[in-house]
């Protein structure tokens, strides 16, 4: 019997109140900058490490090797959302993604340690740097070339009387299987685990 293989990824859930944040942001910012696909709110989330098609026999011992990796990485750590930026050519980008701030040495030490205990396993890390940051938005499809001040109009929300940044504690990371062919969201759970 042949087992079934599943799309798999390694992220930073974000807490459901920053979801429903940015996802308000989101609806604002549709009205102005046209992109093709929005991220489903439940989509939301910050990429560690993407494992791609994965036979479903082995999420237990990618599990195992992640509670591994989080035993060498540092406990909870504090982050921020920083302001709107670009993927891709400059007239047509790909991706619209919101930057991350804060505590980024503990994120990337994470990283890592995630990415050396999947290595065994035959899942390698990519070649470029890791650049922590949540997707908003794929595919531009404006009737003229994108144009960049329009970023510095959209600056991020915050409930915060001084106007502060929303930030959160990341407090665990997960494992998540996507199916591309399914209406949003496109992302299921599999496994939760805290930081120690």
């Amino acid at each position: 019997m042949t087992d079934t293989s599943i799309r798999l990824f390694i992220a930073l859930p974000l807490p459901l109140g920053l979801q429903r944040m940015l996802s308000d942001w989101s609806e604002e910012l549709r009205l102005e900058l046209p992109f093709r696909k929005w991220v489903h709110s439940s989509d939301l989330h910050i990429t560690l490490q993407f494992l791609g098609n994965t036979p479903s026999q082995q999420i237990d011992a990618i599990t195992n090797a992640l509670r591994s990796g989080i035993a060498t990485s540092p406990e909870s750590f504090e982050l921020k959302l920083e302001r709107l930026r670009l993927f891709g050519r400059p007239d047509n980008p790909s991706v619209l993604w919101v930057g991350i701030s804060g505590e980024l040495g503990p994120l990337h030490a994470l990283q890592q340690a995630l990415a050396s205990v999947l290595a065994p396993l035959g899942y390698k890390a990519e070649d470029r740097p890791y650049h922590p940051h949540i997707t908003l938005a794929r595919n531009y499809n404006g009737n003229v070339p994108f144009d960049h001040g329009l970023l510095e109009h959209f600056t991020v929300p915050s409930s915060a009387p001084d106007g502060e940044i929303p930030g959160w504690s990341v407090q665990d990371i997960a494992l998540y299987s996507s199916s591309l062919n399914q209406p949003p969201p496109l992302y299921t759970e599999l496994q939760r685990l805290p930081l120690l």
